[in-house]
């Protein structure tokens, strides 16, 4: 798998969100292509200077993967720090099609990209400070992909407001530490997202593992390992 680390768009690119998050992307599969003879993304963030922008950002998105059999698994965000007058930075994971490292080719489903290992989700988003109605969005894309809670190794949180947070809290023990053991490594941040009176938005990775390993305990504190 390749991690990419954050990239905007170049400086001959207009201030645009539209242009400058297809530029992006054929940069990204530019590297890519350096690594290896195709690329397929399976999972990108996008962080907006403005999340009004998230229109654009995802018609970007959609018209660069039109003919594509292979989407990324999607989350938008507002966030600050991003490099000056650019409108999108994008962090993205991709997998190498070229059969000597791929053993299957990722597969996209309504609200997930599917590897040979892992299940990548787009954003769910709840109305529910705990997350319960995300955590249910999750759990209904994860059965699509074959797999479960029990599977979700890492996951991202953005919360609209701090004060929540706490809540959040709660609606992960609930969904994790008590129906699905071992919980998932997490991480929280305060953002904005596309849903105006959303609470919460998660992105999740589970693991799709062999029988035998799935039936065994990989987690351990702050820790969860995929072999």
């Amino acid at each position: 798998m390749l991690f990419l680390e954050g990239a905007s768009a170049s400086q001959k690119c207009p201030k645009d969100p539209f242009l400058e998050t297809k530029d992006v992307l054929t940069r990204i599969h530019q590297l890519g292509h350096m690594a290896s003879d195709a690329i397929d993304l399976v999972d990108c963030t996008a962080y907006l200077a403005d999340i009004k922008d998230a229109a654009a950002v995802r018609r970007a998105i959609a018209d660069f993967y039109a003919d594509a059999v292979v989407r990324p698994a999607t989350t938008l965000v507002q966030a600050g720090g991003l490099p000056d007058g650019k409108s999108v930075l994008l962090r993205c994971i991709g997998t190498m099609s070229d059969p000597a490292f791929a053993r299957m080719p990722p597969v996209s489903i309504d609200g997930a990209t599917i590897t040979d290992r892992f299940v990548f989700t787009s954003a769910l988003l709840g109305r529910n400070s705990s997350g319960s109605d995300a955590f249910d969005g999750l759990q209904r894309v994860l059965k699509t992909a074959d797999v479960s809670l029990k599977e979700v190794v890492t996951c991202s949180f953005y919360v609209k407001d701090q004060a929540h947070m706490f809540d959040l809290f709660s609606g992960f023990y609930e969904a994790f530490n008590k129906e699905n053991p071992p919980p998932p490594t997490r991480g929280e941040y305060q953002a904005d997202t596309e849903c105006d009176d959303c609470l919460v938005a998660m992105k999740c990775v589970a693991a799709r593992l062999p029988p035998a390993a799935a039936s065994s305990g990989l987690g351990m504190s702050g820790v969860n390992l995929v072999i």
